[in-house]
């Protein structure tokens, strides 16, 4: 699982505006529903599975909101998220 995000990408340089609020959480159903749609195009099993598909999207929103609590602009945050749903998918 990644710990921090690569800061030399073009998402992650961009300066933080002061009416960007640092505490916003990705709703865990855009990570489910991205999830349900990547295991549904995939042809894998799991996507009628909600105990998984909502364990790893539970989990996606909140390292989501950690990097954003610990001072992540939100595109690295995100990334990172990211990592955490697919992990072992790509």
């Amino acid at each position: 699982m990644p710990t921090t995000c690569d800061t030399s990408t073009k998402c992650c340089r961009r300066k933080r505006t002061r009416t960007q609020n640092i505490w916003t959480n990705m709703d865990a159903n855009y990570y489910s529903n991205y999830l349900r749609d990547y295991l549904a195009d995939a042809g894998d099993v799991r996507k009628d599975d909600e105990d998984f598909i909502s364990a790893r999207a539970d989990a996606a929103s909140g390292e989501y909101e950690v990097q954003r609590r610990a001072g992540a602009p939100p595109p690295c945050a995100q990334e990172l998220a990211m990592a955490v749903l697919m992990e072992g998918f790509t």
